[in-house]
């Protein structure tokens, strides 16, 4: 038991643990100190029962027990204390560790929910959270903004159906309106899965509201504003099937009105408007001034058709009528009175602009195909150009196979031109002073596999149309000058040229191609035009003649007499022959008229040292007629119809023998004058 206790350590122990308490617990706001706080505790405790004890005085009250051994109860001490410390210290440590993961996650928790309130500021659509038990847990701006909502109106911790209330106030919704939204919105919640909606509000914006549920009851609102988008649809589908410039149907909204109204069964009529002289107005004022001109069309013809049809733009300016439920004289009356009032002047940016416009119209029959009746108004709409333009033609029975007709010639006469599928005859030309021949006209024959030989009356045309008169010209050009190599020098070979070859640049370097690659001479090849081809662009048809002639190439100009201006070119254009048409030839002896006609041209022809030509020559009486007027050369079928190749060679070697054969009297009748 103690024997004695010393004041003093004891005093030194309490005063040093109280020290060494009041620091450690002084500096607990100071966020790195833990460790040291940690051990002004333990050295308090260990300084205050070290100092106490070694104050204390034991005395041994039993002599028969052993001592305690001094310093083995100092380790034990030790030791008690150290583990103390230690367990102190760890304390400490797990202490800051869980107060730093606190704070960790503290913060963590402020920087969700600052991101999630940012996210709820800058969301592009509309949120409200709901709760389980029906009420507002969460709301952004955007959702009150799209809504037209205030925080009053819609505050968090609101009821649902006072949040729903207040939309319904804010548009003016009765309250039959708001009881439906209201249970339309339970019923959505009610069910499995997520939901989506689209409301119309008053002021026309279209709101999507999307239901979506979450795992504790509640479920989340989006609310997303259509508004631009559904018109933004709405202006593409317009585009989709309308013309920007006119604002009419165009060829898609065209293809949907007449399946639906072909469908129907309706008794329509399709016109199809093509216009005439727009081109002109774009070349000559500008593509501006001609859109301009386009959108008073589609206005003058919307005015034009009232309530009885529907106008389309099926591009450029060929445009569609459709009217329904008419019959034929009412439809032909409003086509005519589209026609008056496109005819009328147009004023459209300060010019005064004239055109006109032909119609095709047809008949639609229940269940076809929309193409079907566009295709037989564009048939019709060929007639009425080909009839002079500014008119209306019906589609009529046998167009269509007429037209496939065509299309099928278009293709072989393709076909024969890849395949060489032509062939030349020549019409031989005599001069009637001694009926001697003076060369041949080439013609052009077709060797169609089924049809047979098909003249050119029939195909040229159709190659002119389609372009590809330039190849069958260039072939022409080309058997005729290897065909001339072979016959003498005295015979010369005419070809037809058309308009087409004659606004080519290529046709004077083929003609030079030509001869030099069969060594020909340029006198011996004679080019045949019409009056027609001269007419169109003179000018340019001038300067490739004189061209010609400069190579040394003869000019004709065929069926002299038919054009308003025959005289003129005479004088105009640079001719070494000319072609009287057969019209002026096939008369009886008593038109006057026509042999005046004849006289008069053969005078100036050769005023003007140009050879004459009669054409179509048939009966005796037309070839003396012809000799008696002063016509220098005649060809047609009295003296010989168009001849193979071989027949035209028998006919050049049967000349050259009649030219020695008369050649050798003349020298016999020479030599016998000189011996008398």
């Amino acid at each position: 038991m103690p024997r004695g206790l010393d004041p003093v350590s004891s005093a030194f122990g309490l005063a040093s643990g109280t020290a060494l308490f009041a620091v450690a617990m002084g500096n607990r706001a100071a966020r790195f100190t833990a460790p040291l706080r940690a051990a002004a505790i333990v050295l308090g405790v260990c300084t205050l029962h070290f100092m106490a004890l070694a104050g204390v005085t034991l005395e041994v009250l039993r002599p028969d027990l052993e001592a305690i051994d001094g310093t083995m109860l100092s380790a034990l001490i030790a030791v008690t204390s150290l583990g103390l410390s230690c367990a102190g210290l760890a304390t400490a440590v797990s202490a800051r560790r869980l107060q730093l993961e606190r704070q960790r996650a503290a913060t963590d928790e402020a920087r969700r929910n600052a991101a999630f309130a940012t996210a709820l500021r800058h969301m592009s659509n509309g949120l409200v959270m709901v709760d389980a038990e029906s009420r507002i847990s969460a709301i952004n701006e955007r959702a009150r903004t799209i809504l037209g909502l205030d925080k009053a109106t819609a505050p968090e911790g609101a009821s649902l159906r006072d949040f729903l209330g207040g939309i319904g106030a804010r548009q003016g919704w009765g309250a039959d309106r708001l009881q439906r939204l209201a249970r339309g919105h339970l019923d959505r919640l009610a069910a499995e899965g997520n939901s989506r909606t689209e409301e119309e509000l008053e002021d026309g914006r279209i709101v999507a509201v999307t239901c979506q549920r979450t795992p504790d009851g509640g479920f989340i609102l989006t609310f997303d504003d259509l508004t631009e988008y559904r018109t933004a649809e709405a202006e593409i589908a317009h585009l989709a099937f309308h013309d920007p410039l006119t604002g009419l149907a165009n060829r898609r909204g065209f293809r949907e009105h007449m399946q639906a109204v072909v469908g129907h069964g309706r008794h329509t009529a399709l016109l199809v408007v093509d216009l005439d002289r727009f081109k002109p107005v774009n070349d000559t004022l500008g593509h501006p001034v001609g859109d301009a001109l386009l959108v008073a069309v589609g206005e003058r013809l919307t005015r034009a058709v009232g309530e009885n049809g529907s106008v389309y733009r099926l591009g450029g300016d060929e445009l569609a009528v459709v009217l329904g439920d008419v019959d034929e004289p009412g439809a032909l009356a409003i086509a005519a009175s589209l026609v008056s009032s496109i005819g009328e002047t147009f004023d459209v940016e300060g010019h005064t602009i004239s055109i006109g416009c032909s119609i095709g119209m047809t008949w639609l029959d229940a269940g076809e195909r929309p193409t079907e009746g566009l295709q037989r108004a564009e048939l019709a709409l060929y007639r009425a150009k080909e009839r002079g333009r500014g008119r209306v033609e019906v589609y009529e029975t046998g167009m269509l196979e007429q037209a496939q007709e065509r299309r099928q010639m278009e293709l072989d006469l393709k076909h024969a031109l890849e395949s060489e599928g032509f062939e030349l005859h020549y019409q031989p030309l005599f001069q009637l002073s001694d009926q001697r021949l003076l060369g041949f006209e080439a013609l052009i024959r077709w060797k169609h596999p089924q049809l047979g030989l098909v003249s050119p009356a029939e195909f040229i045309p159709l190659a002119e149309e389609t372009g590809m008169i330039l190849g069958i010209g260039a072939w022409v050009l080309d058997r005729a000058c290897h065909q001339l190599r072979r016959w003498p020098a005295n015979i010369h070979v005419a070809i037809n040229v058309s308009a087409v070859q004659m606004r080519s640049p290529d046709l004077v370097d083929e003609v030079v191609a030509a001869l030099k690659r069969h060594d020909v001479a340029a006198e011996r090849l004679e080019i045949e035009l019409t009056e027609t081809a001269m007419v169109e662009d003179g000018d340019a048809i001038a300067e490739t003649l004189r061209r010609l002639r400069k190579l040394g190439v003869r000019i004709a100009m065929d069926d002299f007499g038919t054009g308003y201006s025959s005289l003129a070119h005479m004088r105009n254009f640079e001719l070494d022959r000319i072609k009287i048409d057969r019209s002026f030839i096939d008369t009886s002896d008593d038109d006057i008229g026509a042999r005046a006609v004849i006289r008069a041209v053969t005078s100036m022809a050769h005023d003007l040292s140009i050879l004459t030509i009669g054409e179509g020559v048939e009966t005796p009486e037309q070839l003396a007629r012809l000799t008696e007027l002063g016509c220098d050369v005649a060809q047609g079928f009295l003296l010989g119809r168009p001849l193979v190749q071989d027949a035209a060679n028998n006919l050049v070697t049967g000349q050259q023998i009649e030219d020695d054969a008369a050649a050798d009297r003349a020298v016999l009748a020479l030599v016998r004058k000189d011996a008398a």
